[in-house]
C-alpha cells in the first residue's frame, strides 16, 4: 500500500506531457509482452502442429492403401491359405488399424468441443464470448476429417491470458492453428482463436448462436 502511494505522489508530481507519453506508451508496452509471452510462443507451437498434421496427412492414405490391400489378399481365396498366414494376415490389418487409431486417441471428439469450451468459459470471469463458430470440415482420407471451431474473446490482457491457461489445462485436447490479438476499447482486446480436433463424421459441428460475458 505505502508502494502504491509512493507511485501515485510522484505520478501527481509529473506535467501534463509526461502524463500524456505514459498513458500512450502503456498498451505498447502491453501489447509487447503479450507478443513476447503469448504470441510467440503459440506460434512456434502451432507451426510444430502443422508439420504433425502434414506428416500424418502423408502417412494416411499409405495406412489406407496397405489395409485395403491385406483385406483384398484376405478375400482371394482362402481355401487355399493355411490357417497361420490368414492370422498373420489379421493381425498386420488389426496393426494398421491401431496405428490409424493412435493418431487421434485423446483428441477432444467434434462435437464435444463447444459444450466443454463453453463450460470452461462459464468459469472464465470478466471474458466475453464474442463469437463462436464452425469452419466446414477438411477430409484428410477416406474416414478421417479435420474439424475447426473459430473463438473470438473480449477482455483485458491478463483476463484474456487466463482462458488461454484454463484451455491448455482441459483433459479433453485439440489442436491449435491460430492466434490473433488487437487491442479494442483500452484497456479491452479482442483475441481471435483457431482450434480444431479429428473425427470420423464429415457432420458440420453445431454450435449455439448466442455471445455470453462469463
Amino acid at each position: 500500500m505505502k508502494q502504491w502511494q509512493e507511485l501515485q505522489t510522484k505520478f501527481s508530481e509529473l506535467s501534463d506531457r509526461e502524463r500524456l507519453m505514459i498513458f500512450v506508451a502503456l498498451p505498447v508496452v502491453i501489447l509487447l509482452l503479450f507478443y513476447t509471452l503469448v504470441l510467440e510462443p503459440r506460434w512456434l507451437e502451432i507451426d510444430n502442429q502443422k508439420r504433425k498434421i502434414s506428416s500424418l496427412q502423408q502417412q494416411l492414405p499409405e495406412y489406407s492403401a496397405q489395409v485395403l490391400e491385406l483385406s483384398d489378399r484376405l478375400s482371394l481365396d482362402v481355401n487355399e491359405a493355411d490357417n497361420n498366414a490368414i492370422d498373420a494376415l489379421n493381425h498386420e490389418i488389426e496393426a494398421k488399424q491401431q496405428a490409424l487409431g493412435q493418431r487421434v486417441m485423446g483428441l477432444i471428439l467434434p462435437e464435444q468441443m463447444p459444450a466443454v469450451l463453453a463450460q470452461m468459459l462459464v468459469s472464465t470471469r470478466h471474458v466475453e464470448l464474442v463469437s463462436l463458430v464452425s469452419n466446414t470440415p477438411t477430409a484428410l482420407s477416406e474416414g478421417l476429417y479435420q474439424h475447426g471451431l473459430t473463438l473470438q474473446l473480449r477482455g483485458k490482457y491478463f483476463d484474456l491470458m487466463k482462458v488461454l491457461k484454463a484451455m491448455e489445462a482441459l483433459p479433453q485436447q485439440f489442436y491449435w492453428h491460430s492466434v490473433e490479438y488487437r487491442v479494442d476499447a483500452y484497456p479491452n482486446a479482442l483475441m481471435t482463436l483457431e482450434i480444431y480436433t479429428l473425427g470420423t463424421e464429415k457432420e458440420l459441428i453445431r454450435v449455439g448462436s448466442r455471445s455470453f460475458d462469463s
